[in-house]
């Protein structure tokens, strides 16, 4: 279908249209009658690759971008089925959700509250570098570490992050150390500090779910995955685990034979990670009881038509107090009874 309205969107009534048009499909119709969400939007809820002062295609002849973001947030509170914003601008979507004894999810926001301006490129270390740069802001990076620790002090076995961007490190080559300074990577103070507080507080259990890159990965969270503080074969060295999810439809790579290459290189390059699939659209299913916590990554046999073939991909684990990945023997079982899926 064509895009409503057939331009970048900029206003309340622009965003509202385009929200409109999305939901004149069946299937999301669907997925939102029949399944609870939990939401958190990310750059293109604004604009490509936005932060808390503006965003990278965010022009002087676009208005204000105080007013564009306070009218995407407000559209966005309007389709999307969240807790009241306090105001119709308010940009605060930080907030977590406890399923008893078993897990704490906690959502952030990476992207619009605290996010200083990205470093223009890898090589600009000088900004990369800088101490007092970060993605959530001193507020929400606050909040975050007092909830870790209630949440180990009230003794809850899990606890997981959702957020936008990954986490995990995803080195460059040659002089430059990192690939994209839109991730945790190009604010690496930022990551330490999360990194210190479970670290320093003992804080095991911790799972980062994320999406954003439109691709499949898995992989160990360590300070240093690169050197001899981090052990691929035992874990030792790793605080925690992350699952990025890949798209529904959205494009990362189109070549088949040349993603599947790409996916080699980076595990022969990254020993922290597991599992990287640049190709297939699908989803991440996540089955966590008090011992472990299991991902398994979903792959639909094609976007293009509507078929309800996929194949599970690869499923990984993280035991309670072991904070590593490895692989899973396969699917979780079944859960309860349940109307058809969406």
């Amino acid at each position: 279908r064509r895009h409503q309205p057939d331009r970048e969107i900029v206003s309340l009534a622009d965003y509202r249209t385009r929200y409109a048009l999305y939901r004149t499909d069946d299937d999301l119709q669907e997925l939102h009658r029949q399944h609870p969400m939990v939401v958190i939007w990310d750059d293109h809820e604004t604009a490509n690759n936005s932060w808390k002062g503006g965003a990278q295609n965010h022009g002087p002849d676009e208005g204000s971008w105080p007013a564009r973001k306070a009218s995407a947030v407000r559209a966005w509170h309007e389709w999307l089925p969240t807790r009241e914003a306090q105001s119709p601008g308010d940009a605060q979507i930080w907030r977590t959700f406890r399923f008893g004894d078993l897990l704490d999810l906690t959502m952030l926001d990476t992207r619009l509250y605290g996010r200083d301006q990205e470093a223009a490129s890898p090589k600009d270390q000088a900004v990369i570098q800088d101490p007092t740069r970060s993605l959530l802001g001193p507020a929400q990076e606050h909040w975050l570490f007092d909830g870790l620790r209630r949440s180990k002090a009230d003794g809850v076995s899990w606890r997981i992050l959702g957020q936008q961007v990954m986490f995990g490190q995803l080195g460059g080559y040659g002089d430059t150390p990192i690939l994209n300074t839109d991730q945790w990577d190009g604010y690496p103070h930022a990551r330490n500090r999360l990194l210190d507080v479970l670290e320093g507080g003992k804080i095991d259990n911790v799972a980062v779910l994320t999406g954003d890159i439109h691709s499949s990965w898995a992989m160990d969270i360590a300070r240093a995955p690169f050197g001899d503080a981090y052990n691929p074969d035992t874990g030792r060295g790793s605080l925690a685990v992350e699952f990025v999810t890949p798209s529904v439809t959205s494009p990362f790579l189109s070549d088949r034979k040349a993603a599947e290459a790409r996916a080699a290189q980076g595990l022969e390059a990254h020993p922290h990670m597991r599992f990287i699939d640049l190709f297939h659209k699908g989803y991440v299913l996540l089955d966590i009881t008090p011992e472990r916590l299991q991902g398994e990554f979903w792959h639909l046999a094609t976007i293009t038509e509507k078929r309800l073939e996929e194949r599970l991909a690869a499923a990984y684990l993280t035991a309670r107090g072991e904070n590593r990945l490895q692989r899973a023997s396969g699917p979780s079982a079944a859960g309860r009874e349940r109307a058809p899926a969406a």
